[in-house]
Parts: structure tokens; sequence; C-alpha cells
């Protein structure tokens, strides 16, 4: 699996104050420096004050340049990494992938794109940074450049419709989650699915390290949490068949001893952690299957 990117924090003005999803104010402070609160209404994590859509984008510019394509790998030579994904998927929702109209949001340089298509399904990849596209559609992906806005959809993405869409760990970067939401229910066809995996806010990552920038850095447009996100998805207007965690977490070395982690002592101590941390719901990465009514 991944490593999660370390985004060292920049300066940079932040103005808003709002719930990303409720557009409300006065969530209860779970953190002081950097000052994060959650909604009163719908258990949101965020930064106060956040970043506006504009200077986020101003924020990542630089970034996005630094990218290293070898930091990627090929593209299609990474399958291995999805199998549990692909295999959940095709459990929880039988035949869906055979035929299906997928788009994969955030999609780098399209890895996850291709364990799609090799599943069977059509599926379209969706990417802000330009070299990570044109790098993926080396391998004959189809990768498509663009912000998951509607304004900022590639005419190819912004007309189709689709049977399921993911979300794997970029929830976090949008800066209007009520906007982004508004778009999944316009994408998706009737009935259609969502498939989710993303870093939750309740983690024991964060318990631990108690700064919210520390992973993503300080661009973040909202941290969900599995009760919050939950809380959200019925709003509006989903069924949650499959709500549990990523079984692969590296609970040692997101504690700061990678080393250790990658020891036979480390391993065994990680997989005897996991149904606890799934208990208490500090588990990390959270993933949730989701479909329409």
């Amino acid at each position: 699996m991944l490593t999660p990117l370390i985004v060292q924090a920049q300066p940079a003005p932040r103005t808003l104050s709002d719930c990303p999803y409720c557009h409300i104010e006065g969530g209860r402070e779970i953190c002081a420096v950097p000052r994060t609160v959650s909604c009163t209404k719908c258990g949101l994590y965020y930064l106060v004050p956040r970043m506006t859509r504009e200077e986020q984008i101003a924020y990542l510019a630089p970034l996005a340049q630094k990218i290293s394509l070898k930091d990627h790998g090929i593209p299609t030579g990474r399958i291995q990494v999805c199998r549990w994904e692909i295999a959940l998927i095709e459990r929880i929702w039988p035949h869906l992938l055979k035929g299906a109209s997928v788009l994969d949001v955030g999609a780098a340089s399209g890895y996850f794109t291709f364990a799609l298509t090799q599943a069977g399904s059509r599926a379209t990849g969706l990417e802000p940074i330009p070299a990570l596209v044109e790098y993926g559609r080396q391998f004959g992906l189809d990768l498509h450049c663009g912000r998951f806005e509607w304004e900022e959809l590639p005419d190819v993405v912004r007309e189709q419709r689709f049977d399921l869409i993911c979300l794997r760990e970029c929830i976090s970067c949008f800066p209007d989650l009520k906007g982004t939401f508004k778009l999944i229910q316009t994408l998706l066809v009737p009935g259609g699915r969502l498939y989710i995996k993303m870093h939750q806010a309740r983690s024991y990552y964060y318990l631990t390290c108690s700064d919210y920038t520390s992973r993503y850095g300080s661009y973040s447009g909202s941290m969900p949490t599995r009760d919050s996100l939950i809380h959200i998805l019925k709003n509006e207007g989903f069924v949650l068949p499959f709500v549990s965690y990523y079984p692969f977490s590296d609970l040692i070395s997101d504690m700061g001893w990678p080393r250790f982690g990658r020891s036979l002592p480390g391993r065994v101590m990680n997989k005897l952690a996991q149904p606890l941390l799934n208990v208490l719901g500090r588990n990390d990465r959270l993933v949730v299957l989701a479909a329409k009514e």
C-alpha cells in the first residue's frame, strides 16, 4: 500500500471558518494548534480558519510541480495493491464492475483506474495534476485532467453518467463538501454507487500527533470521522451496505517506528491491533460503500 504523502505546511492566508458541509460556524474545539473544530451539526472536523478554494489552488500549484513520477511507479504494475478493494466491491455488489461506467476521482497516475478496467469496467480517471495524467496516458489509461467541480470537469467526464464513483483518499481535499456531494448526485445514474476510502480524523494517528495538518498540509478542506461521514451519506440519501476499515493499516509505522513495523514482531503487533482499533473506532483507513436509494 502507499505510504501517505506528508506535506509540510506552508504559510498561506486562510479565511473560511464555517463547516465545509453544513456551512455553519461555531464548532466544538478538538485541537488548539492548529485550531481544529468539530461541526455541531454533522460532526465533520475542519481547520479554523481554513483555505478558500482559490487559496487552496495557489497553495497546491508549486507542490504539483515537484511531483516525482518515480514515486508513483508504473500504474499497470501495481494491481496487487488494489486487489482487496476490487474484491470487496465485487463481494458487496456482485457483477457491478462488469461493463460498468466508473469514475476514479483523484486517480493520480491511474493504478486504481487500471485495476477497475482489469475487473471489466469502463473506468475513467480524473486527476488535477497534468504530469500524472500524461504519465498514465502513456500506458493506455483513460485519464483526464481536471478538478472535481462542475465547471472544472473536462467535457468527456461532464457528459457522462456513472454507475460507480470512487473517492480514494481524496475526500479531505474538497474545499466545499456540500458542493462535492451535489456533483456526485449529478454524475451518478439512478441507483448509482459510491466507494470511499479515507484517513478518518478520529484515528490513532491523529490521536497521537494531534496536528491535523501533519498528513496533508494546511490545505485540507475537511477531515471526516467515521460517524460524520455516515451522517453526511445518509443525509444525502445513500444506504450503506458496508462500513469498515482497511485491513492492512500499519499502526507501528504510523506511530513513528517504521523500521520496527517492518520486522516480524512489528507485523504481528499490527495484525493483533486491528480488531481492537476497529472496535474502538480508532483505525486509520476507513472504507465505505454506499448506494443511492
